[in-house]
């Protein structure tokens, strides 16, 4: 989730913290701020309640997310390395902090090659009001072959995929002038390629021609949200179509384009898409649009959280109920945690050390990962890295404890299923019982490889 989501008003109940309410902060050491926000102690905005067979507390704002709470892994002993969002956000897509590197989708791309040569491997869904900190950086094929970079697409709106038909304008272009022109532009390419072996540059570009030719047949199929049943527009709360918004940043258009990515996400990965980002939030402005809410955690939070818990429950549900979350991975990370005293009255400042993230899986159902958390929340009494293994190592047979950057193959027992992985707002996190070694993109793909694995991976980014 785009500008920090707040773990102590969502998935993190602190008794203490209600006890301690409007009190002068003391943490006991000395804590240093990203802005001002070591104000009195600020209880969480919402109240608690348990849900599902685990009694997994929840807060009101998030409710939604009770019906599949069963279904999910929730890790609260994640620490980051930076509580500025750009290099946070670098860190949480790419698994670095500074720019230059290739993101998750990327790596798996380049490592595993297209299930759907008509389609993009590697999606990206913005939110409608424009990208995140660090903008493309964040998906960005880098110095890996620019084909592996992620697609942008914007499910429900007019132009989906930018360029990829001509403009109204355009009318005298017909099909028969754009087949030809394609033609001569493949013609063109390959012949001033001959003549510069070695050179990968050419060669990608004329890749990513080629797929946007055959995206022109795809695509708008498979963002044809409308082609959907009623039952499944009605359980994502799409039933209604487009409405007339108010000003203000509210729950309703919030639900609807989140929930619109996540049909979007699940109709790419049945067409063989490997890996979807979704993402929740933009970067900073005024009004706020995002999640980094340190004037007014209620104003923000409120509609983009509950927005993020009907769509997501809706996109659990609907992968449970045709089969898919047997071989999906869904993860919902955001950059950082927010602090547990008071910034400004009713705003939290930036906490890096302590962040959580959620985990969709068939051996993760129903399992809450919580460490000794600490009473007011802010930092993990056991810390985990950000990108180590969403797996517990003993389902591991290997000598060696493999761990992944996006996510985590099963034991070579038999020949598995594609594997997806979805939703973050970001990478996988947490290694759940694990030392917290990480690993990098490039040994995750040599191992898959090595393995003979596929996979596929929607990643969901608040």
């Amino acid at each position: 989730m785009a500008g920090a989501a707040s773990h102590i008003d969502l998935f993190d109940c602190k008794p203490e913290l209600v006890k301690r309410h409007g009190q002068p902060s003391d943490f006991g050491e000395h804590v240093e701020a990203f802005q001002n926000g070591l104000g009195p102690w600020l209880k969480p905005v919402w109240d608690f309640k348990p849900y599902g067979q685990s009694g997994k507390m929840l807060s009101d704002t998030v409710a939604p997310l009770g019906g599949v709470v069963d279904d999910l892994a929730f890790i609260h002993n994640l620490v980051g390395k930076s509580g500025v969002h750009s290099a946070a956000t670098l860190l949480q897509s790419t698994g670095f902090q500074l720019p230059g590197f290739p993101g998750a989708g990327c790596w798996v791309s380049y490592g595993l090659g297209s299930m759907n040569d008509n389609l993009p491997t590697f999606v990206v869904l913005p939110d409608h009001r424009g990208f995140g900190s660090n903008g493309v950086k964040n998906w960005d094929s880098a110095f890996l072959p620019s084909q592996h970079s992620g697609t942008i697409i914007y499910p429900g709106a007019e132009t989906p995929i930018a360029d990829l038909f001509p403009h109204k304008s355009g009318g005298y272009v017909t099909p028969d002038s754009e087949a030809a022109s394609q033609q001569l532009m493949a013609e063109l390419n390959c012949g001033h390629a001959a003549s510069r072996e070695g050179d990968q540059r050419l060669d990608a570009r004329i890749r990513s021609y080629e797929l946007a030719a055959k995206m022109q047949l795809a695509a708008p199929e498979a963002l044809n949200l409308k082609a959907e049943p009623e039952h499944a527009l009605k359980l994502y709360g799409l039933d209604r179509g487009p409405q007339t918004w108010a000003k203000e940043i509210n729950a309703d258009e919030e639900s609807f384009h989140f929930a619109q990515k996540c049909l979007a996400a699940r109709r790419l990965l049945e067409r063989g898409v490997r890996f979807v980002q979704v993402w929740s939030g933009n970067d900073n402005g005024f009004p706020r649009r995002n999640w980094d809410s340190h004037e007014d955690i209620a104003r923000d939070h409120g509609p983009l959280s509950l927005g993020m818990a009907r769509g997501g429950a809706a996109f659990i549900q609907d992968l449970k109920q045709r089969g898919m979350l047997d071989d999906t991975v869904i993860l919902w990370t955001t950059e950082f945690g927010r602090m547990p005293s008071s910034q400004g009255g009713k705003g939290r400042d930036h906490n890096p050390l302590r962040l959580h993230q959620l985990a969709v899986r068939r051996r993760h159902q129903g399992r809450h990962y919580a460490w000794r958390k600490g009473p007011v929340g802010l930092q993990a009494a056991r810390p985990e890295k950000p990108h180590t293994s969403v797996r517990h190592p003993r389902d591991d047979p290997s000598p060696a404890r493999h761990r992944s950057h996006e996510a985590h193959l099963p034991p070579q027992r038999h020949r598995p299923p594609p594997h997806r992985c979805a939703w973050r707002s970001h990478p996988p996190a947490a290694g759940v019982g694990a030392s917290g070694e990480m690993t990098t993109p490039v040994e995750l793909i040599h191992e898959m490889l090595l393995r003979r694995r596929t996979l596929q991976v929607v990643n969901l980014v608040p």
